[in-house]
């Protein structure tokens, strides 16, 4: 039974990681929120780097990425700014967050 959960987050975080590749910052963030919401709990805690202390809760989550994503996709749009992964999605870095089961919010 731990297999298959172990699975499923692999799995859960692989399509995460491929969804985040293929999105585009041109186009606007929305939908990197969208992404947060469709693959973040509602009780999901995280921390930046300025800020060692977890925060919990998807709205916390989504204020953290807007900060970072504002800005680049300010860039973008005028032309100033380009990104683009040169790793396959399914030879993603692993991200340092963890999937929790539970209620999405």
């Amino acid at each position: 039974m731990k297999t298959l959960t172990v699975d499923r987050a692999v799995s859960a975080e692989r399509a995460l990681n491929t969804a985040i590749v293929n999105a585009d910052i041109t186009r606007g963030f929305e939908e990197y929120l969208a992404l947060a919401d469709q693959y973040y709990a509602g009780d999901v805690e995280v921390s930046t780097d300025t800020s060692p202390e977890p925060m919990a809760g998807k709205d916390r989550l989504k204020s953290i990425l807007l900060r970072f994503l504002v800005p680049f996709h300010m860039m973008a749009e005028v032309g100033g700014c380009g990104c683009r992964s040169t790793k396959p999605p399914d030879q993603a870095i692993p991200l340092t967050s963890s999937i929790r089961s539970g209620p999405s919010n």
